[in-house]
């Protein structure tokens, strides 16, 4: 090969790449998703500026308002969460939160390890939304993306050992491009989060759906999955290696049967492993934390804070953050002013505007209601 043609050959591999990291941005599960945002945030950030990261589930960025923690105590504990996250990805969502930024300490969702995570559609979809909101080529999400191929093996043996579609997702959501709502202003690349990662979803975030109290057994315990199970061992030698700061907690929802034994199940493993945890009871304990919710109006379903139980959690949760870890109150560094100062009151007033529009819909209704005995 003449030194002419080796060039050639360079060129063009290099083409390629780049045009298979445009594609695999372009088709992707959804470049506009809050996963992706939250990420892209934080990648944002300069270095620095996030001193906590909690990781896990829905339970944690319905839950946690960043903006209101920093407000009020000036911690800057960022939520780096998906829905549905899955276990065995914890490892890796704390290497890429490591790799911007030098975290102090991790609090992870316990709620990974709760739900059941051997159907394997379901462990596809909750997978991808991690892995395809971090930077398509990273190292660490090739490697991701391997151990979520492991674990769909060990899973389902029909299924295929290597799926490309995972490392390529371009592969799986080809197709995307003949929606009809689908646009590449859309799609190409990502835009930042607009509250720092908290979700503020339209729908329920005010809504307030009444809860009934099911009570609390706290001796009866139900076995976690396999999978759940060796992963949560996986993990503490993983923390313990590496020599992390970290505290599990498990955040407040209406509890059934079979998970609320699989956290108690859960404790006791933590406990046994001398690990950090907490928990939310109604009494107060070396291990939990007592948070005045009302059942009939701070859950938009048994399993959520809607927007006011989160502004409760937040407030209790940064309190026993604040007591027991030595976080730094970082509201006089200009570089974190730069990103955090500003945003909550942004939510307040989009929080506002919900409850104007959705009080006028309800006077709608009211009216129409009335329309017929009117005419009567």
């Amino acid at each position: 090969m003449t030194k002419k043609q080796f060039i050639r050959s360079i060129a063009f591999f290099l083409a390629v790449g780049i045009l298979l990291l445009a594609l695999c941005d372009l088709f992707e599960m959804d470049n506009t998703s809050n996963f992706s945002k939250r990420y892209k945030t934080y990648r944002d950030f300069p270095e620095n500026t996030v001193e906590a990261v909690l990781l896990g589930t829905s339970g944690i960025d319905r839950y946690w308002v960043p903006s209101q923690a920093y407000e009020e105590y000036g911690i800057t504990v960022y939520p780096l969460s998906t829905d549905a996250f899955p276990a065995w990805l914890y490892k890796y969502a704390i290497e890429e939160a490591l790799d911007y930024q030098d975290v102090q300490l991790f609090s992870l969702d316990i709620r990974p390890f709760t739900q059941a995570n051997i159907n394997i559609d379901v462990m596809d979809v909750r997978a991808r939304r991690f892995l395809d909101a971090l930077p398509p080529f990273s190292i660490n999400r090739i490697q991701a993306c391997l151990k979520t191929m492991e674990i769909r093996d060990q899973v389902d043996e029909s299924a295929s050992r290597l799926d490309l579609s995972y490392l390529f997702p371009i592969i799986k959501f080809h197709g995307k491009w003949s929606d009809d709502d689908y646009l590449i202003e859309n799609n190409w690349s990502v835009t930042p989060h607009e509250y720092l990662g908290f979700h503020l979803f339209q729908k329920a975030t005010i809504r307030k759906s009444p809860q009934r109290n099911r009570g609390y057994e706290a001796d009866y315990l139900y076995d976690l999955d396999p999978y759940s199970e060796e992963t949560l061992y996986d993990l503490i030698d993983y923390i313990r290696e590496n020599e992390l700061n970290v505290l599990f907690v498990d955040t407040p929802q209406v509890r059934f049967g079979k998970e609320s034994g699989r956290s108690n199940v859960i404790y006791r493993i933590l406990e046994e492993e001398g690990m950090d945890y907490v928990h939310y009871y109604d009494e107060n304990s070396p291990t939990s934390f007592s948070i005045d919710l009302d059942l009939a109006t701070d859950f938009y379903n048994p399993g959520h804070l809607n927007f006011y139980g989160a502004t409760k959690f937040t407030t209790v949760f940064s309190e026993y953050l604040v007591e027991n870890y030595d976080l730094e109150d970082k509201r006089d560094q200009e570089h974190v002013k730069e990103h955090w100062d500003g945003i909550h009151d942004k939510l307040l007033n989009k929080i506002t505007e919900l409850e104007e529009t959705n009080a006028a819909k309800e006077a709608e209704k009211a009216a129409e209601a009335e329309k017929p005995n009117a005419e009567e």
